[in-house]
């Protein structure tokens, strides 16, 4: 099993570009690794601080998470990271 260690800067509260650098780590490892994991809340950036008790913000944290998620089934490699839930 190869397993990759995405070493990556999530910025705090920017999901968007978070996901993007996420979506650029499975593409570039895809078919070279089985499995990859990123960082501690690699989606909202740490540390969220008062970002996680905005309901704004944990939906679209949801939404993103599927979005990942939907991406990933169609991979060959497995991920995982991090992202605040309820």
């Amino acid at each position: 099993m190869k397993v990759v260690i995405a070493q990556i800067n999530p910025s705090v509260g920017d999901i968007i570009g978070n996901y993007k650098k996420i979506i650029t780590n499975i593409n570039k490892f895809n078919n070279k690794a089985d499995l990859i994991i990123f960082p501690e809340l690699s989606l909202s950036g740490y540390p969220p601080e008062d970002l996680i008790l905005k309901n704004s913000f944990l939906i679209k944290i949801e939404d993103y998470i599927k979005k990942i998620k939907k991406y990933c089934l169609k991979t060959k490699i497995a991920t995982v990271f991090g992202a605040p839930i309820r």
